[in-house]
C-alpha cells in the first residue's frame, strides 16, 4: 500500500498543492505538484523506512495582510507549508499495550457455544494484525469453560450462578513481529429468574 494524502479541500480552486517529501524529516524535496480540485495522490515510489510529507498551499496571487494582525503591513504571501505527516507504515515493531474485550458477562443455563464477547488490541502500529489464544499463567484456572474463534470469546460450558458466578480467564494477543501481551479477564453469570420448580432447568437458548 502506498502512502496517500487525502481530503484536501480549498474554496478556490485556481491554487495548487505542492508536496514534499524527506526520508529523515528534514531537507524536504518537492516531488509532485497538483491542483487543489483534486483530494488524493500516491506516491509512485514511496521506497522503504520512515517518510514524511508535507503540503503547500501555493496562491498565484499574493494576498497581504491588513487590519491589526500580528502580520499586518508584513507580506506578501503566496505559500503555506503543512505540518508534517509521518507516513511510515508500520506492523509488528511495537508490541501491543493492552487487550479489550467488549462484553464480560454471560447469562447462566445457556447451552454450550454462546458468544461471550469481541477482542481487540491497541497497538501503536498501524497497520498491525493480533491474533488471540488462551494462555497458562496466573488466573488461568477457568480457561477451560471457554475457547477462541478468531477474535471471539466463546462459552462452551452451561453456567450457574448459584454454583459459581465469576471465572477468570487469560488471554494472549500476539501482533505479526511476534510481540504479545497478556491479559487476565473476569467474565461474571448473570442470576436468570428459573421456572418453580426447575433449579437446574438448562433450556435457556438464544
Amino acid at each position: 500500500m502506498y502512502p496517500q494524502i487525502r481530503n484536501l479541500t480549498l474554496l478556490n480552486y485556481s491554487w495548487t498543492y505542492t508536496i514534499y517529501k524527506s526520508n529523515t524529516g528534514v531537507n524536504f524535496d518537492p516531488v509532485h505538484s497538483m491542483s487543489a480540485s483534486l483530494n488524493s495522490w500516491t506516491a509512485p515510489d514511496p521506497g522503504t523506512g520512515d517518510l514524511f510529507y508535507r503540503i503547500a498551499v501555493e496562491k498565484p496571487d499574493p494576498c497581504v495582510p491588513e487590519g491589526d494582525g500580528k502580520k499586518a503591513g508584513t507580506g506578501p504571501y503566496q505559500h503555506s507549508l503543512s505540518n508534517m505527516d509521518d507516513n511510515k507504515l508500520k506492523a509488528g515493531e511495537n508490541p501491543p499495550d493492552s487487550i479489550m474485550l467488549d462484553n464480560h458477562y454471560v447469562d447462566e443455563n445457556r447451552l454450550p457455544g454462546n458468544l461471550v464477547g469481541r477482542l481487540t488490541s491497541r497497538d501503536l502500529d498501524t497497520v498491525d494484525y493480533h491474533t488471540y489464544h488462551l494462555v497458562s499463567g496466573e488466573r488461568d484456572h477457568d480457561n477451560g469453560s471457554f475457547s477462541l474463534i478468531g477474535d471471539l470469546l466463546i462459552a462452551v460450558v452451561t453456567f450457574d450462578y448459584e454454583t459459581k458466578n465469576t471465572y477468570n480467564v487469560r488471554i494472549k494477543s500476539t501482533d505479526l513481529g511476534n510481540n504479545h501481551i497478556e491479559n487476565v479477564f473476569i467474565i461474571n453469570i448473570l442470576d436468570i429468574e428459573e421456572p418453580a420448580g426447575k433449579e437446574n432447568y438448562t433450556g435457556y437458548v438464544l
